[in-house]
């Protein structure tokens, strides 16, 4: 188990030796680089290629997560989707390169309940869901 103050030495160190070739290390060169610097960490290095692959894993993963849609895709995504009672996902993702079928489906459900209310119900609500 790596420390919060590991992980970001490992980074650190990491981002300095990719900036200085100007690339992303490839990971057969990963265990070079962890032979480097594995007395700072007092592990093995092979200990040290898991952990930038998990690091990378990751991260590659929450940027997968923070794409972003334009409002032209919003729209898009509306006008494919009306109508239709059960989209296929797959299908409606087609139309739009670089996001994935899961992606459009949150992205669809996210847009039909913006006009929804969240918060805590009034008494007005309560009781009309109580009455009927």
């Amino acid at each position: 188990m790596f420390t919060l103050g590991e992980d970001a030495l490992l980074q650190t160190l990491l981002l300095t030796e990719e900036s200085c070739t100007g690339n992303q290390l490839p990971n057969e060169a990963l265990t070079g680089f962890c032979q480097k610097i594995a007395s700072q960490f007092k592990r093995h290095p092979l200990f040290l290629v898991k952990r930038i692959l998990e690091l990378r894993s990751s991260a590659a993963k929450r940027d997968q997560k923070m794409s972003f849609w334009s409002v032209e895709e919003c729209s898009l995504l509306l006008s494919v989707t009306e109508g239709i009672q059960e989209p296929r996902w797959i299908e409606v993702a087609e139309r739009f390169p670089g996001k994935s079928s899961i992606e459009v489906r949150r992205k669809f459900y996210t847009l039909r309940q913006e006009g929804v209310k969240k918060g805590k119900w009034t008494r007005e609500e309560d009781i009309r869901v109580l009455v009927g």
